[in-house]
C-alpha cells in the first residue's frame, strides 16, 4: 500500500507499557505517523523520557500513569485520557511481563505476578474501556499476545500460560462485542530483541525480530481499518536462506 505511512486519518490511541522495548518503539512509531497518543504505565519518569521525545518530533502526548492492576488507578487514569484527547479510538494493551524459569524453581509469587499484569491487567484495562467506546458505539482493542500462546517453548510456563489465557480473552470478547463497533485484534509476535525477561538482548538469538518491526505491524493493523479488519496477525523473523 502506497500510502501505508499516511494514516487515512489520525487515531487517538492509549498505550499500556510504552517506556521501552516494544511499547517504546510503538509510542514512537505511532506519534511519527501523526497519531495521538495517551501513554499510560506504573513510572512517571519513564513515560515523561518516552514524552519527551515524541515532543522532539512535534508530538504532544498524554501521559496517565496507572498499575494495570490497580482497578482504581486505571479507571482514573482512563477517565483522564478520555477527557484530555476528547475520545480513544484505539486500545494497544501492551503492558506485560515475562519471567524466563523452569517451572519447578518459578516461586509462587512470581507465577502470580505474571497471571496479574498479563491477563487480569488486560482484562482490568478493557473494562474500564469499554463503557466509554460503548457510550460512542466505536473503538478498537489490540491485545499484544505472543507466539508462545500456541508454540510454548521451555522455561516460559508462566508467560505462556498467561498469553494462552490472553488468547481465549481476545476470542471471547470479539463475540461479546460483535455488532457493537469495538472491534478486537491480537498481534502475535514471535522472538523479539528486548530485554524483556531480564534476558540481555545480546545474548538473544540476533535473527529475532526487531522491536520497530511489531510498531510497524500494529500500525497497519490500526490503519488498515475501513478496508479490512485485521483481525488475528502472527508476525515472525523471515526463515534463513540456505
Amino acid at each position: 500500500m502506497s500510502n501505508m505511512h499516511t494514516p487515512m486519518r489520525s487515531r487517538n490511541i492509549l498505550l499500556t507499557g510504552p517506556s521501552r522495548g516494544i511499547g517504546r518503539s510503538m509510542a514512537l512509531a505511532l506519534a511519527s505517523r501523526g497519531h495521538q497518543l495517551a501513554l499510560l504505565g506504573r513510572a512517571s519518569a519513564e513515560l515523561e523520557k518516552v514524552a519527551d521525545t515524541i515532543r522532539a518530533g512535534g508530538g504532544d502526548p498524554v501521559v496517565v500513569t496507572a498499575d494495570v492492576r490497580d482497578e482504581t488507578a486505571v479507571a482514573s487514569a482512563i477517565g483522564e485520557a478520555w477527557a484530555r484527547l476528547g475520545q480513544v479510538d484505539v486500545l494497544i494493551n501492551n503492558a506485560g511481563v515475562g519471567r524466563y524459569a523452569a517451572f519447578d524453581d518459578l516461586p509462587a509469587a512470581e507465577w502470580d505476578h505474571v497471571m496479574a499484569v498479563n491477563v487480569t491487567g488486560v482484562a482490568t484495562v478493557i473494562r474500564n474501556m469499554l463503557p466509554h467506546m460503548r457510550e460512542v458505539g466505536d473503538g478498537h482493542i489490540i491485545n499484544v499476545g505472543s507466539i508462545r500462546s500456541s508454540e510454548p517453548g521451555a522455561n516460559w510456563s508462566a508467560y505462556a500460560a498467561s498469553k494462552f489465557a490472553l488468547d481465549a480473552l481476545t476470542r471471547t470478547l470479539r463475540l461479546e462485542l460483535d455488532g457493537s463497533g469495538i472491534l478486537v485484534s491480537q498481534i502475535c509476535p514471535g522472538g523479539v530483541l528486548t530485554e524483556f525477561g531480564d534476558i540481555d538482548p545480546a545474548t538473544k538469538d540476533q535473527s529475532w525480530l526487531q522491536p520497530e518491526a511489531i510498531a510497524e505491524a500494529v500500525a497497519m493493523i490500526i490503519e488498515f481499518r475501513g478496508l479490512a479488519w485485521l483481525r488475528d496477525l502472527t508476525i515472525v523473523p523471515e526463515p534463513v536462506r540456505r
